[in-house]
């Protein structure tokens, strides 16, 4: 509820890390799926060499459950 998405456009992450990203994918359709981030790649700061993508927006991922 408070993980709001921010657009590339607005601001990046400030570290590398895996993000919860909106793709914009084949024929514009929009999907959500996880990516890295590398903040010290300007050519392949989303994704990697093999797997560049066109993301619009991210936001922190959730903590995972830890309960028994």
């Amino acid at each position: 509820m408070g993980r709001k998405w921010i657009s590339v456009n607005d601001k990046l992450p400030t570290s590398s890390g895996r993000f919860e990203v909106t793709i914009k994918g084949c024929n514009n359709k929009r999907h959500v799926e996880m990516c890295n981030f590398n903040k010290d790649s300007e050519i392949y700061a989303w994704g990697d060499r093999w797997n560049q993508v066109k993301v619009i927006a991210w936001r922190e991922r959730d903590v995972p459950y830890l309960g028994s």
